[in-house]
């Protein structure tokens, strides 16, 4: 038996190899084939050299104005970065293979001035006092719009607010309880360490992680201030309560909205055309438009007829309003059809998403039912990463992108001659700190070097917030709201208007990032004539791009 069931092994073997199938073996190290280059060296300088004169080629037929500009900019720029570049993150994402792309509307297609911030914290305020019965005392305190940022974390068991890096570890000089920062020693007695373990942090610590978050924290640090300063007793877990219940009650009772409504010059920045003829440019190519907000079609439609005018409705295929995000993408809830005439929903069961018509609640099946529209040639773009790009992202399979309005103050101040400077500075006392150290075990040799680097980082974290620094970066690390970005998000940008001057086909990816043990090969002198090749490249474009911008003034900001 043993003899017939090789014999047959060995015809099936046979039979696979001479039908070109190879089968997986373990192989020696010393036995596996090294990277072989896929060009030799003078090959890779050619193809360098050919790209850049294809550029300096096509930029000199392209015609003067805003799009110009932005291509300038993005070829020849001296920083290479600027607010309205949109980034990519983790996966490349090319527009052209895009079926449908979606909008939210509230922070995304709306872009709401900062006079928001004061008006949720004012609604917010008053609920506390006139329906809660909070102490009148309250009502004397103002948003702070310098105090927090967005992507803190509330702890409900001990009050703190806290910044946090990916891995959980808490940025000691941005941890506040109420309006008061703690010192190291007082962090390291309510939690025993400068980490928080992942337990404690799903138990009791609350993401603050919106453009509504911020009056939102800022509200429950002077409650808890002033619960401190009169020397009431309180429970941290009701503050957060309270104040989250308040918030909700002006969104959901209409009370913001109908301020928001009542007042659009103050509220909104006024008619945006970029936003239209990106949407133009979109349909001209094929692709299906919809928009999904959690916002009710009343408020909705008052905005958007604000923002692209009356007829805004036939830029999109489907309008979405009233979804219950991030409900609506676990859900399998029918759509209803909105009679706008009379603000009714019809009874009948929806069969087929109609252009013209506006639907309300629904889901991601009953859209997926409907559509037919596989989960990768969908990309959707939103403001907030668990509503708006989480659940689409890793259930649905859907592409996502984050409008981030702190993206555009946050580049301009790392753009800065001092902040470059401020931060080379900062890596080479680093970077020296450790050399030292690892041929002198007395810490008053490195003192000089640690005062600088503690002097750097209170330098580097000013320009962003007095308080809590950078919305994405710690001291050495991204925080966890970037993590998170990155996580979820396949693209990020400032404003819904940096889409519109790329190309439709464009392929955002990310750049590469070296871990900490590998090696960055393009310092190495081996490549100095392929940077070389780049670095002729961007001087003879630096001339151009003077050139041209001398002869093309710039839009007042």
């Amino acid at each position: 038996l043993t003899h017939m069931l090789l014999q047959r092994l060995g015809h099936r073997l046979r039979a696979t190899q001479r039908a070109g199938v190879r089968y997986c073996t373990s192989t020696p190290d010393e036995q596996v084939p090294s990277a072989t280059l896929p060009f030799p060296h003078k090959k890779a300088v050619a193809i360098l050299e050919s790209a850049c004169n294809r550029i300096e080629e096509l930029i000199q037929y392209q015609p003067p104005g805003k799009g110009k500009q932005f291509s300038l900019d993005y070829l020849y720029g001296s920083h290479n970065i600027t607010p309205t570049y949109v980034f990519g993150t983790t996966r490349e994402l090319n527009l052209s293979k895009m079926a449908a792309i979606g909008f939210d509307y509230d922070f995304t297609l709306a872009n709401y001035t900062p006079e928001i911030q004061i008006l949720i914290y004012k609604l917010a305020r008053d609920y506390l006092v006139n329906y809660m019965r909070y102490p009148e005392g309250i009502l004397k305190f103002s948003y702070d719009p310098y105090f927090a940022i967005r992507g803190l974390y509330y702890d409900t068991k001990q009050g703190n607010l806290l910044k946090l890096d990916y891995l959980h570890n808490v940025q000691v000089d941005s941890v506040f309880y109420g309006r008061r920062a703690l010192s190291q020693s007082q962090i390291l007695n309510s939690y025993g360490a400068l980490h928080i373990g992942l337990d404690y942090l799903n138990q009791n610590l609350r993401p603050m992680i919106d453009n509504f978050s911020m009056p939102e924290a800022c509200l429950i640090s002077d409650t808890i201030q002033f619960f401190t300063d009169s020397h009431m007793s309180f429970d941290p877990s009701y503050i957060y309560a309270d104040v989250t219940k308040a918030v909700q009650f002006i969104h959901f009772s209409g009370v913001l909205h109908k301020a928001i409504s009542a007042d659009l010059e103050r509220y909104l920045p006024g008619r945006r055309p970029k936003i239209a003829e990106f949407l133009g440019t979109l349909k001209a190519h094929d692709r299906k438009l919809f928009l999904l907000t959690n916002s009710p079609y009343e408020f909705t439609n008052t905005g958007m007829s604000y923002i692209l005018g009356k007829d805004w409705a036939e830029s999109f295929d489907f309008v979405i309003a009233s979804a219950d995000k991030p409900t609506w993408f676990t859900s399998t809830r029918p759509f209803r059809r909105l009679d706008v005439s009379t603000g009714a929903v019809v009874w009948e069961p929806v069969n087929e998403l109609v252009q013209g018509n506006i639907y309300v609640e629904g889901s991601m099946a009953e859209f997926k039912r409907l559509t037919r529209f596989p989960g990768f040639q969908v990309l959707y773009l939103g403001d907030h990463l668990f509503s708006d790009v989480r659940e689409p992202s890793r259930t649905h399979g859907w592409r996502t992108g984050v409008i981030v309005s702190d993206l555009e103050r946050e580049i301009n101040k790392q753009t800065s001659p001092d902040y470059q400077e401020t931060l080379g500075q900062l890596l080479l006392y680093s970077s020296l700190k450790r050399k030292l150290e690892m041929i002198s075990s007395n810490p008053s040799d490195c003192a000089e070097l640690v005062t600088a680097i503690n002097a750097c980082r209170r330098s580097l974290k000013l320009p962003f917030n007095q308080h809590f620094g950078s919305v994405f970066r710690t001291h050495n690390n991204p925080t966890l709201f970037a993590y998170l970005l990155q996580r979820y998000a396949d693209i990020y940008t400032s404003s819904i208007e940096n889409l519109a001057v790329y190309p439709h086909n464009f392929t955002f990816s990310a750049r590469r990032a070296f871990l900490p043990h590998e090696i960055d090969i393009t310092k190495k002198e081996k490549f100095k004539d392929l940077r070389e090749t780049f670095v002729q490249f961007r001087r003879r474009g630096a001339a151009y791009y003077k050139k041209v911008l001398d002869e093309m003034p710039r839009e007042r900001e």
